[in-house]
């Protein structure tokens, strides 16, 4: 682990081991949150509009209502990259329904993310690889500690907050869901964050007005 991120502390590996039914989680000012178990299946009933992610010529991210009929379940390797996001990191689009979707995030070795905040969706992660830091602020004040984060752990992304990550030597992967889709560019809008940024910007990043 990179000798400039904490050695996390408050994670147990029993915690992580059935991590597909519920996750340790770790909220937006880093305290940890004792593990819950919830239940996220949900089926597609008839005459539902089903939703999947989709790029749009300019490369941005875009969803988009999915014309398979509702009870065709579609899965999708996490393989390739399908986009960059505003704030550099690999998108791999995996799909979603009309009220939300869901992509997986990787950043390589030793990177820092461009600090964003969202303008109208909120988000919830969980780490699937790597380890690293995420800084999330509602208030946006750069001082406002980080939180050390391994594979299991999960985090939310409230409305508004600005948040920026780092990677370790091992780089760092995260599946997201985005609630509501995805609205395409201008969504995210370029903010100060406390690390400066090693990766370059995806379509659709904007400046603070």
């Amino acid at each position: 682990m990179d000798p400039g991120i904490p050695k996390r502390t408050t994670a147990h590996s029993s915690q992580r081991q059935w991590c597909a039914a519920g996750c340790s989680q770790v909220s937006e000012f880093g305290r940890h949150i004792s593990p819950t178990r919830h239940s996220w299946a949900r089926s597609a009933g008839a005459g539902e509009a089903v939703w999947s992610a989709g790029v749009s010529s300019a490369g941005g991210i875009v969803g988009v209502i999915d014309s398979r009929p509702p009870a065709s379940f579609h899965t999708r390797p996490a393989t390739d990259p399908d986009a960059i996001a505003p704030d550099g990191s690999s998108v791999h689009l995996l799909g979603g329904l009309a009220r939300g979707g869901m992509a997986c995030f990787d950043v390589g070795p030793d990177e820092v993310s461009i600090a964003v905040r969202h303008r109208t969706v909120e988000e919830l992660w969980v780490f699937t690889g790597g380890s690293g830091e995420m800084w999330i602020s509602l208030s946006g004040d750069v001082t406002d500690p980080p939180a050390a984060v391994v594979e299991g752990d999960a985090i939310r992304i409230p409305v508004g907050a600005t948040f920026q990550f780092r990677s370790s030597a091992g780089g760092l992967r995260a599946v997201g869901v985005t609630m509501p889709p995805w609205p395409g560019d201008g969504e995210a809008v370029r903010s100060t964050g406390p690390w400066t940024p090693t990766l370059g910007p995806g379509p659709g990043l904007v400046d603070e007005p």
